[in-house]
């Protein structure tokens, strides 16, 4: 189990186990200490109803439990049972926890916990032993250079990438290597994958075509869809739905390259695989009423890039070219292999011999509209999130403010969780920086971030091209150093 580190949204309980042994760093009564027991426990059963009965009585909603549980059972049925060894950082979201498997292998659980006397948790990271160590201070950072060659030696990534905007002004700062082991590096153009970020750039598409009259907010999926087939409990959910994470989409039927060909049944082109895609994904009952719940569903993108091909009429990734990174000047930005540099950076993920180099992904995940086949620069991806400060600052652009503005406009994902989801981007902090508004990918071989802060007019954007599962990333510490630099808090 060691290296193959994973993340997964989970829940909360109060007990603390050790059969009656003394954990170091125990506090009785402590709930998040009893929320590692919990999530032992419950994983110490193998019984997949009482797991699932764990996962819908505790879990937050911003997961569907699907996901939950297919990220929990095969760490129930091959390592458990689990036993605590000591309880490490505690802070008051977050406690880190040393635990051993029934092969006696150490491993780390990080959680991550709502506030309150009764707290929930928002995510759970298991992974390596040094997970255990707390996180690295980099307050006292000089430059944004030297902070970007820190953090990704810290972090073993093979390259980083930094891009600050603040007040119009860019400053760009990269360190490595293209490839782990070899010798080409990373440069100023670099194009990184972006991952889930590409669910930014989609919504602002949607956001042009609101403006241009051809969607409005209150478009229903049969209006947007007209003959596409779909269950009737999806006919009413509007675009706005959609974008919130609110139409009750079921987990994605899957977008690997096997199962891509098994649904697209003979379909040659991207529009068509598309097609066949969605027709699989609203062919499936809704797990909510549109409207009513946040539940994050990755199909929810491939729905609305078809939403965008059919109000446009050509394929979705001529669209984002020329109506997007054309009019904003990108030139190091790129959807699938067309005109991609050989120089672009590899992606990586843990394996065997720790990190590995990841192949360039098959033209058939890039058909289903994923957003992990989207590579821009670290310039050109702030200058995307730049439009969008300088619309919640009042200032219209590629869109007007108000569009900008109710992309922005955040709900909260449960009654007690404060984080807000609005259309592809949260609304987060964190202790001692301002408000922002962000976006991220840690799923894949990459990780990347954005975070715009309205307040001091400023954006940061961190990319590396180091996967698996690190408690903080590298993206979040070069986003909050910077943050707590040029963004604290009054």
């Amino acid at each position: 189990m060691r290296g193959l580190p994973f993340i997964f949204l989970a829940a909360v309980g109060v007990a603390l186990s050790g059969c009656g042994q003394q954990i170091p760093g125990a506090i009785p009564g402590d709930p998040a200490q009893g929320a590692v027991n919990d999530f032992l426990s419950a994983l110490n059963t193998k019984d997949e109803q009482k797991i699932r009965a764990f996962v819908d009585s505790e879990c937050t909603p911003s997961v569907p439990p699907e996901i939950r549980m297919n990220r929990m059972m095969p760490l129930a049925l091959q390592h458990a049972p689990f036993r605590v060894v000591k309880f490490g950082l505690r802070t008051p979201t977050s406690i880190r926890a040393l635990f051993k498997t029934v092969e006696d292998e150490p491993n780390t659980v990080v959680m991550t916990l709502t506030e309150g006397p009764k707290p929930r948790i928002v995510k759970i990271l298991v992974g390596d032993p040094g997970l255990m160590r707390p996180p690295k201070d980099y307050a006292e950072w000089t430059d944004i250079q030297a902070l970007t060659d820190e953090i990704s030696r810290d972090s073993q990534s093979p390259a980083m990438g930094v891009a600050v905007i603040q007040d119009g002004r860019l400053e760009i700062a990269v360190s490595g290597v293209r490839e782990l082991n070899k010798p080409n590096k990373v440069d100023i153009d670099s194009a990184w994958s972006i991952g889930a970020i590409g669910e930014c750039l989609c919504d602002t598409l949607i956001g042009k075509l609101i403006e241009s009259g051809k969607l409005n907010w209150d478009t229903t999926l049969r209006e947007a869809l007209p003959g596409f087939p779909m269950r009737p409990g999806y006919e009413k959910a509007t675009i706005e739905q959609v974008m919130h994470q609110r139409a009750g989409f079921p987990v994605e039927p899957g977008v690997q390259e096997a199962e891509i060909k098994q649904y697209s049944a003979g379909a040659k082109s991207p529009q068509e695989i598309r097609s066949k895609y969605v027709a699989v994904v609203l062919g499936r009952a809704p797990i909510a009423t549109p409207g009513t719940e946040f539940r994050f569903s990755r199909a929810t993108y491939a729905v609305l890039v078809k939403i965008v091909e059919a109000r446009v009429g050509r394929p979705y990734e001529e669209i984002l070219r020329d109506q997007l990174f054309k009019p904003l000047g990108l030139d190091s930005s790129f959807i699938g292999g067309e005109g991609l540099p050989t120089s672009a950076p590899l992606g990586h993920f843990p394996g065997h011999d720790w990190l590995e180099p990841v192949p360039a992904l098959s033209q058939g995940v890039i058909a289903v509209g994923n957003e992990t086949v989207i590579r821009m620069s670290a310039a050109d991806l702030a200058h995307f999130a730049e439009l969008h400060l300088e619309g919640l600052n009042g200032k219209d652009g590629y869109l007007k403010a108000s569009t900008i503005s109710r992309l922005h406009r955040g709900q909260n994902e449960a009654p007690d969780i404060s984080q807000q989801y609005a259309c592809g981007w949260t609304i987060q902090g964190a202790q001692g920086i301002q408000e922002w508004h962000g976006c991220t990918d840690s799923g894949s071989a990459f990780h990347a971030q954005v975070a715009i802060f309205p307040e001091s007019n400023l954006v940061v954007v961190a990319i590396t091209n180091r996967g698996g599962e690190i408690d903080p990333s590298p993206t979040f510490q070069a986003v909050t150093a910077i943050g707590a630099r040029y963004a604290s808090a009054k």
